[in-house]
């Protein structure tokens, strides 16, 4: 709203012309100065006057085209001038972009990160609403309001930060540096990528302790066929455990932009209650208490699926990987002296393993012990393993499946009646049109084979195929003729539609 001059606080050489914005850290107005527009904070109290003399002192060290930049201070802090940036906040930008022009702005804005953490600042509250990004795509992190000189100043009392965005130690009272603000940058992008940040889908009171008790749901399975790269990337920062996390921040641009020359994550539906379970496992184990866990099934189920993504969970946080060898009592004494969480991942059923797994219940060892099967194992169900079983997919899901490959719904009965359910009868189901396909040269199959996993980057397929770009894109016109393939984010991504 325009604001006439009564109404606006002294400020100076700036002139107030639109309250942006009011709340704890004081008033936010759009002002003009004698070299232009200015986002103005002005403080209401005292509190907020030495909040802004500290903001604007950090400011000070800060030079870099992605993070906002200071114009001009009051020396008691009564008001502090900031660059003025129109555009929008992440959140909306975000919305209906496409994965590599996130990425390209994720990897920009950890650029401004890194200089940050390179000067030995520590942002404290990473988050969209405190980032706006210009026409040009152009990020810049804003509200430095509770930054600090990590080896200078000493660490805030209390808790300070956003819930949803803030690292599990910063719930548990551990004061805020490099490592929360990288964990919270993997929870920006996983905003990005999904809509929504980790743990979104709860009551917002949760997010006091979930972060704590459990790990987010991966970002692939709610942004279906992303690359690989990228999905561990953004997981690996969600780290529960600090030291887990990659970094520094001035390895991330490269990581993600690097990241979608990957192939695509393979596209999972299904089994979700079976895989928060299982990431609840990797926690308690982490935290000490060791479980024994038997994932059975028939072939195509999903058990092993459900496997790999344990195992992935598991060396994100840090957990010793162990192999069970020959004789698997032998792996005791290292299992009890493991100064690590451990998981081991076993296919046999032998009795070497029920004892094994006897021992790691019986003495409660630090250890994850899954063993994947055709059926259950009763004897180990009484000394208290559990059991997980992948259940048979469904219609809804096997539609999930269908809209994220970009195929025909028509399909969906027909495809859950022939394979039963079973997922790995629906990806074989899934995979023949492929083959049949006629008139193909043997490129133009292979292209069509790649796309046929999930949507991919022309980069990530040109890599894939050692063709340049241009080479790619000649390769696959025909195929875009004939309706084979279909393009995605405004030709960023090619997908396979199948639909002839």
């Amino acid at each position: 709203m325009e604001t006439s001059p009564q109404s606006s606080p002294p400020t100076g050489p700036f002139r107030c012309l639109q309250l942006l914005s009011t709340g704890a850290g004081g008033m936010v107005w759009r002002a003009e100065g004698p070299a232009g527009p200015v986002a103005l904070k002005v403080a209401q109290s005292e509190s907020q006057q030495v909040a802004l003399r500290h903001e604007a002192a950090i400011l000070d060290w800060v030079d870099h085209p992605n993070v906002i930049r200071k114009v001009q201070a009051h020396p008691s802090g009564t008001w502090l001038a900031l660059e003025y940036v129109e555009g929008a906040a992440l959140k909306e930008w975000a919305r209906g972009k496409g994965v590599t022009r996130i990425v390209e702005v994720a990897a920009r804005l950890a650029e401004g990160l890194a200089h940050l953490h390179g000067n030995g600042i520590a942002h404290g509250d990473l988050k969209p609403s405190n980032v706006v990004i210009d026409d040009q795509d152009r990020p810049r992190i804003i509200d430095l309001g509770i930054a600090r000189l990590v080896e200078d100043e000493p660490p805030p009392a209390g808790f300070r930060g956003t819930l949803g965005f803030a690292a599990p130690e910063v719930l548990a009272g551990r004061p805020p540096g490099f490592a929360t603000d990288l964990w919270s940058f993997g929870a920006l992008v996983y905003a990005m990528l999904t809509g929504h940040p980790p743990f979104a889908d709860r009551d917002p009171a949760a997010l006091t302790y979930l972060p704590l008790s459990s790990l987010p749901e991966p970002v692939s399975a709610l942004s279906p066929g992303l690359p690989k790269a990228l999905d561990e990337l953004v997981m690996g920062l969600l780290a529960r455990q600090p030291d887990a996390r990659p970094g520094p921040a001035s390895t991330l641009p490269e990581a993600l932009r690097a990241s979608l020359r990957s192939p695509p994550q393979p596209i999972l539906v299904g089994m979700r209650r079976e895989r928060e379970a299982l990431r609840g496992l990797v926690v308690a184990a982490q935290q000490g208490e060791g479980s024994v866990v038997v994932l059975h099934g028939p072939d195509g189920s999903g058990r092993r699926t459900l496997a790999a993504e344990v195992q992935s969970a598991a060396r994100r946080e840090g957990f010793v990987r162990l192999s069970l060898g020959e004789r698997p009592r032998e792996l005791l004494p290292e299992l009890r002296a493991a100064p690590q969480p451990t998981l081991v991942v076993t296919e046999s059923r032998d009795r070497g393993v029920i004892e094994l797994a006897s021992r790691v219940l019986a003495e409660r060892l630090r250890c994850l012990l899954v063993i994947v099967t055709d059926r259950p194992m009763v004897t180990l169900g009484k000394l208290g393993a559990q059991h997980i079983q992948p259940p048979a997919l469904g219609l809804e899901q096997v539609r999930q499946l269908l809209s994220a490959l970009h195929r025909s719904m028509d399909q969906a009965e027909g495809l859950l009646s022939a394979s039963k359910g079973n997922p790995g009868a629906l990806v074989a189901l899934l995979s023949d049109p492929v083959r049949e396909i006629v008139g193909l040269t043997e490129p133009e199959r292979a292209l069509l084979q790649l796309t046929a996993r999930g949507p991919m980057t022309i980069e990530a397929l040109a890599k894939q195929l050692t063709l340049g770009e241009h080479a790619l894109i000649d390769l696959a016109e025909p195929l875009l003729d004939r309706g084979l393939i279909v393009e995605l984010d405004d030709g960023e991504r090619l997908a396979a539609s199948l639909m002839r």
